[in-house]
């Protein structure tokens, strides 16, 4: 737990440090790393007066005023990186979901952000929507609901009709948000170069390059359509798999409008019986990898925020403003190194991987030791039976990849993250926490087979899937 909190903690004070450093930029940037200095003086603040009380209190008395300290400052960590937007509050909500060891406390209070973090006021949301379409929102639609149904990171999602009677939601982008945006990117610079002392193999550059980009088009709501137009032009009509319709001439750059989609939010669909949820499961995963496999499309955004849920056990995926088109090239970068490494040919692996430019080609990291850590987040798929993804086990592999302090640091330490699979490995460690939570059951490797090899499906959604594609192509 104390480590959690430190490793919180670091980020933040890294994020405050960036601003002290960089003074030639400070103006912008400290206006918006300020609120986390102050954060974090306030958790140093309360975690000494915790430890002044505790001195001659009995265990369980030391017990509830730990507990205290820490309930007390994940609340305040939520408003403080709510109330930031941009980039901090994607930071926290992957931290809800990702990060295995959190304690409790702090993991409840990010959480809440997935789905609802503090909103901008509906004069300030009516003045978007006016610049953007030339009308304020009573007479561009219908009804426009000044209540928003969630706020995010970037902007605030409104309930409307237009008026030919279609419900639908807007998301209205901050104003603003942009310049925090940008301040965020460059306080992300400065984290990796941090990064770089842990990892002295790591080359910041490709990844903050890529982030940069990605974090970049999410501002352009214009960007966001024509990708969610992508996936459209896949899923239109999918038994499991629904990506809302977009109205074009209600969509601007800060202003995007869709159809309204219903269903459960995460925290009501991890309350479902377990068959529910397993079906969910799988028609989680086929997105995200038959997608990638089958089209070179990867949506970015792995937080469950952007789900919804169906009786039906089909899955509503929300949002599309991040998104990485990969060619043919790359997938078949990819399908080497996943094949390479469930052959279990250690060599093999790790020359494809200085191939690649994940190691130098004088690493002198024994191969055994690589294919062992290369083939911890390839337990669902290294044979043909059944597997359940458990908290445990994604906490193993969310540590193994990214944290300095396990067993495997020194492997970490040798490692490259090449730009493509920044994504790749950003959605990848978010998907095995939400099966995790979702206590998702299946032979997942069967399902993989489908999209490596074209093998007949062995699943009920598989063969529902496969009868989808079968009609689009005739």
């Amino acid at each position: 737990m104390a480590a959690s909190l430190v490793g919180l903690g670091a980020i933040v004070l890294a994020c405050t440090a960036a601003v002290t450093l960089r003074r030639t930029r400070i103006g912008r940037r400290f206006a918006r790393m300020a609120g986390a200095s102050r954060l974090t003086s306030r958790a140093a603040a309360r975690w000494v007066a915790q430890r002044v009380r505790a001195l001659g209190q009995d265990e369980a008395e030391r017990d509830r005023l730990r507990q205290a300290f820490h309930l007390r400052t994940a609340e305040d960590v939520a408003a403080t990186m709510g109330a930031m937007k941009g980039a901090m509050m994607k930071l926290a909500q992957m931290v809800s979901y990702v990060d295995a060891g959190l304690p409790d406390s702090y993991r409840e209070a990010l959480a809440r952000l997935q789905e609802a973090a503090p909103p901008m006021t509906f004069e300030l949301a009516a003045r978007v929507v006016e610049e953007e379409l030339g009308r304020p929102p009573g007479h561009a639609f219908a009804h426009f609901d000044p209540e928003p149904l969630a706020a995010a990171s970037i902007g605030q999602v409104h309930g409307a009709r237009t008026h030919d009677g279609r419900e639908v939601v807007v998301k209205v982008q901050y104003p603003g948000v942009a310049d925090a945006m940008a301040a965020d990117i460059d306080n992300v610079d400065f984290l990796y170069r941090m990064l770089s002392l842990s990892f002295p193999n790591l080359d910041p550059r490709p990844l903050v390059e890529e982030l940069r980009a990605r974090l970049c088009e999410e501002l352009d709501y214009r960007r966001e359509r024509a990708n969610q137009e992508r996936f459209l032009a896949i899923y239109r009509g999918h038994p499991f798999i629904k990506v809302p319709e977009v109205v074009p001439e209600l969509s601007t750059r800060r202003l995007l409008t869709m159809e309204r989609v219903g269903g459960l939010a995460w925290r009501d669909a991890l309350a479902a019986p377990p068959e529910a949820r397993n079906v969910w499961a799988e028609a989680i995963y086929r997105f995200v990898f038959g997608t990638f496999y089958r089209h070179g499309l990867f949506n970015g955004d792995p937080h469950p925020g952007n789900y919804r849920f169906q009786a039906d056990g089909s899955v509503a995926f929300l949002d599309y403003g991040c998104v990485k088109i990969f060619g043919p090239e790359g997938v078949a970068d990819v399908r080497r190194v996943t094949f390479t490494a469930l052959g279990g040919d250690a060599t093999s692996l790790r020359d494809e991987l200085v191939r690649q430019r994940f190691l130098r080609a004088d690493d002198d990291t024994p191969p055994d030791r690589l294919l062992s850590w290369f083939r911890i987040g390839y337990a669902p798929v290294l044979d043909r039976r059944p597997y359940t993804f458990t908290p445990e086990w994604a906490e193993e592999a969310v540590r193994a990849t990214v944290d300095p302090g396990s067993s495997w640091a020194p492997v970490q330490r040798r490692f490259n993250m090449p730009a493509d699979y920044v994504l790749l490995n950003r959605i990848t460690l978010g998907l095995i926490s939400v099966l995790a939570a979702l206590g998702a059951t299946n032979v997942w490797r069967t399902i993989c087979d489908e999209f490596w090899e074209d093998a007949p499906p062995t699943t009920t959604l598989g063969r529902v899937d496969a009868a989808y594609r079968a009609r689009r192509a005739a």
